[in-house]
């Protein structure tokens, strides 16, 4: 599974978690959602991909995470929907993109084997001819 694929299914499972359908509209439900979502990916992707996953610009995702601490406090319903769709977010990714990390290094390391093997194989063939 793509990284693209991973964030879109863990937004997909938090609208399920939270038995609503993914909307674009303006009513308070579907942006605070929005807004939850978002800065529940915030720990695991870039502001671009949130963007992509939820359909909006990126500096909307910014505008999300910057005023959360506010939201928490002051929007009425914004602490349970966060409260839900951070666990769930956090369920569905933290395995996904801890597995792509170690792809990546084991990815590193076998390049790296192969470049301590050709350093090897020139110095033993130095060695030789002199």
């Amino acid at each position: 599974m793509k990284r693209s694929e991973a964030i879109e299914l863990a937004v997909r499972q938090a609208y399920n978690a939270l038995g609503v359908r993914p909307s674009d509209s303006r009513q308070k439900l579907h942006i605070q959602i929005r807004a939850a979502i978002g800065v529940a990916l915030s720990s695991y992707c870039n502001t671009y991909e949130i963007g992509a996953a939820l359909n909006r610009d990126r500096s909307s995702v910014s505008h999300y995470t910057t005023k959360h601490v506010q939201n928490l406090k002051y929007w009425e319903g914004y602490r349970d929907i966060y409260e839900i769709v951070s666990t769930e977010i956090e369920h569905n990714l933290q395995d996904h993109l801890l597995q792509l990390k170690i792809d990546t290094l084991n990815t590193r390391i076998d390049k790296l084997l192969a470049a301590r093997e050709e350093l090897i194989n020139r110095l033993n063939a130095e060695h030789e001819t002199t």
